[in-house]
């Protein structure tokens, strides 16, 4: 028992604490660059570092392993974007499909024009010209695939030019089947046909609103008296089939 008078009085040294986790320097520069922007990141990697070992803290100091490793990937450019995805097909488009099949047939080997016995050599479901522009020319052969991707895209970008026409006030008023019989007609005379010398019966008729006349008016584009006069009569009666449809 001390005793007053025995001398000073001597207090037991306070117990240690365990002083605040320090990180070190280089992985604290390393933690900013990894994780910068992310609230309570410095206190995050400071009480990582405090459960680690020894060895670990070595792992993720500078020439550790897990350090590199991270540093490495972190310096890989990052991946390209995904492509974007194909444009959903239209209605119309779709509609109108089967019935260009039907009377286009498919030639994989490009053969004449029936009307002129020359140009514009024809290839596929009837395409004149590839996805690039450039003209089928004599000779030409195409696989089962590539044919049918020009008869999508071909009637793809039909379907945009009437869109984008000045047909497109009345062209967009229509039903899908309406559109698809158009979008036959447009396959087959071209895109070019609204408001076109010889095709003013059609266009007048359209822009007076007239549509139940349509179909009697498209007989009237047969090529009269020409080598292809069967078959486009054939084809103008399912054009008008498919507008009159509901």
């Amino acid at each position: 028992m001390i005793q007053a008078g025995d001398g000073p009085l001597h207090r037991p040294p306070a117990p240690k604490t365990s002083a605040k986790p320090r990180m070190d320097p280089s992985l604290m520069r390393y933690a900013l660059h990894t994780i910068a922007g992310h609230p309570g990141h410095e206190a995050f990697w400071a009480a990582v570092e405090a459960l680690l070992s020894p060895a670990q803290r070595q792992r993720l100091s500078r020439g550790g392993d897990i350090r590199e490793s991270t540093w490495s990937k972190a310096q890989e450019p990052p991946a390209p974007p995904a492509p974007p995805a194909p444009p959903a097909t239209p209605r119309a488009v779709a509609v109108a499909l089967p019935l260009v099949k039907e009377f286009e047939g498919c030639r994989l080997t490009a053969y004449p024009d029936p009307e002129s016995g020359g140009k514009p050599w024809t290839i596929g479901w009837g395409s004149t010209s590839y996805a690039n522009g450039s003209p089928v020319q004599p000779g030409d052969v195409i696989s089962q695939e590539k044919a049918d991707a020009l008869l999508q895209l071909r009637l793809h970008r039909d379907w945009q030019g009437l869109m984008a026409s000045d047909f497109h006030p009345i062209y967009s008023g229509l039903t899908a089947n309406q559109q698809a019989a158009l979008l036959s007609f447009t396959y087959n005379c071209g895109p070019n046909w609204f408001g076109a010398d010889g095709f003013a019966t059609l266009t007048r008729c359209l822009k007076a609103g007239q549509l139940d006349k349509v179909p009697g008016i498209l007989l009237l584009y047969v090529n009269p008296g020409g080598p292809s006069e069967a078959g486009l009569r054939r084809r103008r009666r399912a054009e008008g089939a498919l507008w009159n449809a509901q």
